[in-house]
């Protein structure tokens, strides 16, 4: 049988609807999906608003009835911006969450629905660090798009005319090209001259297999610890610097310092012609390697819950970012940092830019705090009380632990 033009146009045409509506029905294109009803959004964080203005628009292109709107906080004031926007209801629906204040601010999260997300699929999908920050009680109250962790800076000149080919892989290798081959290091002080020193104390710890708090999470349990003072000991055996480790690595007077991520960016604006480059943070034990890491997830208030839609489209938010692999990789290129999903830490972990950080990821621990400035103040006491005769390294530690300890039980 033969058939006319027009009868063929139209076969194509009810071909093409019932196409249309088959794979509309399998969920492959939206066709079914209505728009639900009208869901505005806010969403607070401390990124440069270009790390999330094209991942928001791409969202809402899928989900049209969802408006999230942004706003971007100075780091400084952003935890008692929030955590006040919060206790008077004012506060944003989505908010970045940083990765030690889950212990004292649990309260103020609403959880994943198991239905979307679980502890198992969060085994799969990212590092061991963050089940460690953000699951309590098997309930998950943040997911990342990004883990910053604790990594060795080397000036290469310095290392060049010192006759050092190649960064430390051990703290033993570290001390000795400190003492030994004469290069400085940001090592040794406070915060005041080492901003990360609480950190790189913690990292010290952890790497020597201390147990920092109870299981309870009543108490800290470090203060009597022999590895613990150890790695004390080991600290501040160096001298402590008297300027910024950051600053003066910065401007060419320093041979090595330990920091994170955002250091890189911050050395290159301030000297663009500095030859440096960043390494993996020295072991104590290669075999049982441990980094530090200090970093933010995404999460949802829980003044959220009394409307079950806007609960939904929050957390769905979340996930979105943040497990689908097209979505992360493209929040990691924007705003060039390492990745938090394991996909993606396999695929850049020799990128030049962040493959160390991408790569300490696996490796990444840290331990529950409850107050993480009051942490710091401790831990800078606990240097600045380990120098003095009144004192010394072994009740300094002590110290430290019992005050750890009173501030677990307010």
């Amino acid at each position: 049988m033969q058939f006319s033009r027009n009868q063929l146009i139209i076969f194509g045409v009810v071909g093409f609807i019932f196409i249309f509506l088959l794979l509309g029905f399998f969920d492959i294109i939206p066709v079914f999906k209505t728009a639900g009803p009208r869901v505005d959004l806010t969403f607070w964080g401390v990124e440069n608003e270009n790390s999330f203005d094209s991942l928001i628009k791409r969202y809402q292109s899928l989900y049209p009835n969802v408006s999230i709107e942004y706003i971007r906080f100075d780091s400084q004031d952003y935890e008692r911006e929030l955590v006040n926007a919060l206790a008077a209801g004012e506060g944003p629906d989505i908010f970045m969450f940083r990765s030690d204040w889950l212990m004292e601010h649990s309260l103020k999260l609403t959880p994943h629905l198991e239905d979307q997300m679980d502890v198992f699929k969060l085994r799969n999908l990212f590092p061991q660090v963050v089940e460690e920050n953000f699951v309590l009680d098997n309930k998950i109250y943040a997911l990342p798009l990004s883990i910053d962790t604790l990594a060795l800076y080397y000036n290469r000149d310095i290392f060049d005319r010192r006759g050092v080919v190649s960064p430390p892989k051990t703290w033993s290798r570290f001390r000795d090209i400190v003492f030994d081959n004469k290069i400085s290091a940001g090592f040794g002080g406070t915060s005041s001259t080492v901003p990360q020193a609480p950190d790189i104390i913690s990292l010290l710890m952890l790497q020597s297999e201390v147990k920092m708090v109870s299981d309870d999470l009543k108490s800290a349990v470090f203060g009597l610890n022999r590895q613990a003072l150890d790695a004390l000991n080991f600290y501040i055996q160096f001298t402590s610097p008297n300027e910024s480790s950051l600053d003066a690595f910065s401007a060419g007077r320093l041979g090595m310092m330990i920091d994170y991520p955002a250091a890189k960016q911050y050395i290159k604006n301030k000297n663009p012609h500095l030859d440096f480059e960043v390494a993996l943070v020295p072991q104590f034990n290669l075999d049982k390697p441990v980094s530090f890491a200090s970093y933010y997830g995404l999460a949802v208030s829980r003044a959220i819950e009394r409307s079950e839609t806007r609960k939904r489209e929050a957390l769905n938010f979340v996930l979105f970012l943040t497990t689908n692999e097209e979505m992360a990789e493209h929040y990691a290129l924007v705003s060039n940092r390492p990745p938090a999903l394991r996909s993606l830490i396999e695929r850049y972990i020799d990128h030049p830019e962040y493959g160390v950080f991408a790569k300490q990821a696996l490796t990444a621990r840290s331990w529950p705090q409850v107050d993480k400035e009051k942490v710091f103040s401790i831990f800078d006491d606990m240097i600045r009380l380990s120098r003095t005769k009144e004192f010394g390294p072994r009740r300094a530690l002590e110290k430290a632990a019992s005050e750890i300890t009173s501030l677990m039980n307010r």
